[in-house]
């Protein structure tokens, strides 16, 4: 007969798993105060468990080691966004976007800080420049909410429709049961 040893482990859950892992980075960074990478990962940790606050402190400090870190600065605005500090977030944002100023789902970000912040005219602007990097986000976006037809009529206005534009389209219209459109 099975014993208690034979059995197989009980799996850990994910909050669990979570604090494990976050003691360890907690170890490493303090073993390491110079390596950006585990404030990084504590502060995705921290994201993770809905602890912002204290995402927003890691973040701070890998920024600080590595104040070109892409991500680390998008993270950043991510969180401050979470919380509800527009300013923070665009600070942020703008930061990253100064590293990669091609990244349109930065700009995407950005441009939803803006409108939370109440500058609409800066988040139009954001927007436009988000959907020339990426044109079909909106329509991928609306896609992901089951809004089909919305996503073809924002298809139909990419003016620079590229192969995934049509693949989007088709997919989309198949979806909306208009089959002769779609190929």
């Amino acid at each position: 007969p099975p014993t208690a040893a034979d059995a197989s482990p009980t799996p850990v859950g994910k909050e669990e798993a979570l604090k494990d892992v976050q003691a360890q980075l907690q170890q490493e960074a303090s073993q390491n105060p110079d390596d950006p990478n585990s404030f990084y990962n504590l502060g995705n940790v921290y994201a993770a468990q809905g602890k912002f606050r204290e995402a927003v402190e890691e973040y701070k400090k890998a920024v600080g080691k590595n104040p070109k870190d892409f991500e680390a600065l998008t993270r950043l605005g991510d969180a401050h966004l979470t919380l509800g500090q527009h300013d923070e977030a665009i600070d942020a944002y703008r930061r990253a976007l100064g590293v990669n100023p091609r990244h349109g789902e930065a700009r995407f970000k950005l441009s939803e800080a803006y409108g939370k912040a109440g500058r609409t005219a800066e988040a139009e602007q954001e927007r436009a420049e988000a959907q020339r990097l990426l044109p079909n986000e909106t329509a991928k976006q609306l896609l992901r909410a089951n809004k089909v037809l919305e996503a073809i009529a924002e298809l139909q206005k990419v003016a620079a429709k590229n192969a995934e534009t049509y693949v989007l389209l088709g997919d989309a219209r198949m979806k909306a049961d208009q089959k002769d459109e779609a190929v």
